[in-house]
């Protein structure tokens, strides 16, 4: 990046968005290239240079350098990074190769080479060789924090299709393949763990052959970057291989199978949880089988098995209490940590978290993660995936006019963007609060209407019921009804009265949400 003024250095108080621009060009390099440890980025500001080192922990500054006094930093800093560093010196996984046939600048996503020790039993087995290609199905949507990607892939001794997964663990969370472990007989409707690895290592650049484990600190310690980390910030690199490959929720080809592959997982929910409160049920972690193989194949679901959860990333343990489990004390933001000093917890993606969660967390208190926060949240998956259907299809959308579109889209912002916890739940209820006075008004409802597609719409109702009876439930807990600005009998007493939150709300269980979904699938039945 160049600056034209000498002042516009990354250090300089006066010039805020120079390392604003160099922390987004590192993030688009890792989104990019996900299996990547860190990138390097250079910024020349007038007379000046400064290379900072950008991982997942946070950002590194060189000394700033006057390369017209010292020209041989400019050329050592040019012929370094463009010829001398190899792919694993400018922040490549070791045990990751591009394939054979691929190059790094390459116009479409390169397959890569991913080399995974462990299997689900004794965590120890001879290196696998996996084959990740296309773009990854999901990655990180900050710099920051885990670092997660998910790739499809082709395990390729028997030649068979997987996902493989990679993440940073922080050092006081438990390994995501605990959790698969647990499942003795899992249901087809969660996604089957085969081979993992808990701790990724990578070889010393010493010549003895020397393996560490991919951590923060050891990358930097072997690149010499002198930076402390933050408590708890040392992520460890882990891999888990799973199957089968799924579709994300909003590629349904009818509305049909979207149902059918919810009600697999809530059902699956159901049976395999063993007191496991996953935490985490987003559209990045909720799956439709995946018809269509490689080969050009079409094959059938098995009984069950028409959706799937995978990611127990930041799954716990229900307490002996059967609802209820602690949490922790960190806010994970869009898979990003900051550190919350005054100890609520807030563990998951934000924008799909129960109203109650986003309400107590953004008012500093503690709030007990139970059963219900997670289907909720299941809640929100789903009308985000209808939501992205409508929005990134628009041919299986006909007739719905522009102004219905752009509502769409706006609709979809307020209630998926936000800049505060705080932000998100406001905007949740103002919607909320205008879909219980008049349904008819809201732009996605509009735009099954005019498509005349009264399945998705259908649908799209049973989720709003739902969510407006959680965020009611949520209201009338934290109203004092005893508790008036107003005069006792007044007119507006009686109308502040009347707009309280009143029982009974939904009860929002697996079973009672497995029964609206096969009364959603009977409706169905009756219509063209």
């Amino acid at each position: 990046m160049v600056k034209a003024s000498s002042q516009a250095g990354p250090r300089s108080a006066d010039v805020d968005d120079t390392l604003t621009q160099m922390t987004e060009y590192a993030h688009n390099i890792l989104r990019t290239r996900p299996l990547q440890h860190f990138a390097i980025g250079t910024v020349i500001f007038g007379s000046k240079l400064c290379m900072g080192y950008f991982d997942r922990s946070g950002v590194v500054l060189s000394e700033e350098y006057d390369y017209v006094e010292r020209p041989s930093i400019l050329i050592q800093m040019i012929a370094r990074l463009c010829w001398e560093l190899t792919p694993a010196e400018l922040g490549q996984d070791t045990s990751v190769s591009i394939a054979p046939g691929n190059h790094f600048y390459d116009l479409a996503y390169s397959s890569l080479d991913v080399t995974v020790s462990g299997d689900l039993e004794t965590g120890n087995s001879p290196p696998q060789v996996f084959r990740c290609s296309g773009p990854p199905i999901s990655v990180s949507s900050s710099i920051w924090g885990r670092g997660s990607s998910t790739f499809r892939a082709t395990d390729l001794s028997p030649n068979r299709p997987c996902v493989v997964k990679s993440a940073g663990r922080r050092p006081d969370r438990e390994v995501e393949t605990k959790f698969y472990k647990m499942l003795d007989d899992p249901p087809p409707s969660v996604a089957q763990c085969f081979r993992l690895e808990d701790n990724v290592l990578l070889t010393r650049p010493n010549g003895k052959g020397t393996r560490m484990s991919v951590t923060f600190a050891n990358t930097r310690k072997l690149k010499r970057v002198p930076a402390p980390l933050f408590p708890n910030n040392n992520r460890a690199l882990y891999r888990v291989c799973i199957t089968p490959v799924g579709r994300p929720l909003w590629r349904y080809e009818t509305i049909e199978e979207l149902v059918m592959g919810l009600r697999a997982i809530v059902q699956g929910k159901y049976q395999q949880t063993k007191r496991i409160l996953h935490r985490d049920l987003t559209p990045g972690n909720l799956y439709l089988f995946r018809r269509l193989l490689q080969d050009g194949t079409l094959q059938l679901p098995p009984e069950g098995g028409e959706g799937f959860i995978a990611d127990f990333d930041i799954a716990t343990h229900l307490s002996k209490n059967p609802e209820y489990s602690q949490v922790e004390k960190t806010i994970e933001y869009l898979d990003t940590e900051v550190k919350n000093e005054a100890g609520p917890a807030l563990l998951g993606t934000v924008p799909f978290m129960a109203s109650e969660v986003l309400g107590e967390v953004s008012k500093g208190r503690r709030v007990a993660r139970i059963v219900r926060h997670d289907l909720e949240s299941l809640c929100w998956t789903v009308v985000y995936s209808l939501f992205v259907k409508a929005r990134s299809h628009k041919s299986a959308f006909q007739g719905v006019s522009e102004t219905t579109r752009k509502a769409v889209d706006d609709e979809f912002s307020a209630l998926f963007s936000g800049t505060s916890l705080k932000h998100i739940l406001d905007r949740r209820q103002s919607f909320l609060q205008t879909r219980a006075a008049d349904s008819s008004v809201l732009a996605l409802s509009q735009l099954f209407w005019e498509a005349h597609q009264p399945k998705p719409r259908l649908l799209l109702e049973m989720m709003w019921e739902i969510l407006g009876s959680e965020l009611d439930r949520y209201q009338a807990g934290r109203i004092d009804p005893a508790k008036s600005p107003f005069p006792p009998g007044s007119v507006t007493e009686r109308h502040r009265r009347r707009s309280l939150p009143h029982a009974p709300f939904i009860q929002l269980t697996h079973e009672s949400l497995l029964e609206r979904l096969d009364d959603i699938l009977t409706d169905f039945g009756g219509m063209s």
